[in-house]
């Protein structure tokens, strides 16, 4: 059981509801240790949805070109693996997507590695 208890959720305007997780998505995450890729949770995941059948490996863009919606490349935002990817990294390139905590009902602090 986590120590973090969940508010209430607040649904933005304008979000596509199969983005957001169900309330089984929502209790595995209550489950999930501070430690692990927050998926969703994190601006590098690849998207707004939680994607557990997407390995951390494919999810996790912190290291890796991207393509914007024209189509231009956007650059690397950092020259090593996020450690919630590879272990052997010793960078923790974890960046709340705060939106998604306010929807989710989450602390802020939840994704905090100690």
């Amino acid at each position: 059981m986590t120590k973090h208890k969940r508010t209430e959720r607040q649904i933005m305007k304008e979000i596509p509801l199969e983005l957001l997780p169900t309330e089984e998505d929502l209790q595995r995450v209550d489950k999930m240790d501070p430690c692990d890729c927050p998926r969703r949770y994190c601006w590098h995941w690849r998207s707004l949805s939680l994607e557990w059948d997407i390995p951390v490996s494919r999810g996790c863009d912190a290291d890796r070109v991207r393509i914007n919606w024209k189509g231009k490349q956007i650059p690397r935002p950092h020259d090593t693996p996020c450690k919630r990817r590879h272990s052997e990294s010793p960078h923790d390139h974890y960046e709340p997507r705060d939106p998604t905590f306010i929807e989710d009902g989450l602390p802020i602090d939840r994704w905090n590695c100690e």
